[in-house]
């Protein structure tokens, strides 16, 4: 029984020693590319932020970190997030739609309610 226990043993160590041989040897690294310049980079360009899915901007967010890691300018992200900003200053230049109305809403609720607590203490 003993040397059934050691057999098993070593059979399991050489296996684990030429398992980890094999499998730890380094993948094949693909080449860099340029994070500053990826295609979320250049879609968020061109269509601005807003055309970015939900899945897709933290990839956007991790190539602008990798982009200001590698040491080169934000000036085309920055560019980016003001062209967004600009776009949505003008989107939102007039109260429309179903949010301006709740604002609405909710702005006369808050007054209404300020005058009959003030009405109430007197």
């Amino acid at each position: 029984m003993r040397s059934f226990l050691t057999k098993l043993l070593l059979i399991f160590g050489v296996t684990f020693f030429i398992s980890t041989g094999i499998f730890a040897q380094e993948p094949e690294r693909k080449p860099k590319t340029n994070p500053c310049v990826s295609p979320l980079v250049q879609k968020a360009q061109k269509n601005g932020l807003r055309s970015l899915t939900l899945f897709e901007i933290p990839f956007y967010y991790r190539d602008m970190y990798y982009c200001k890691k590698s040491g080169q300018t934000l000036k085309r992200f920055d560019y980016i997030e003001d062209n967004q900003l600009e776009a949505d200053v003008e989107k939102t230049k007039y109260l429309k739609g179903w949010t301006s109305t709740f604002v609405y809403l909710v702005g006369a609720g808050i007054v209404i309610y300020t005058v009959e607590q003030t009405i109430s203490k007197l």
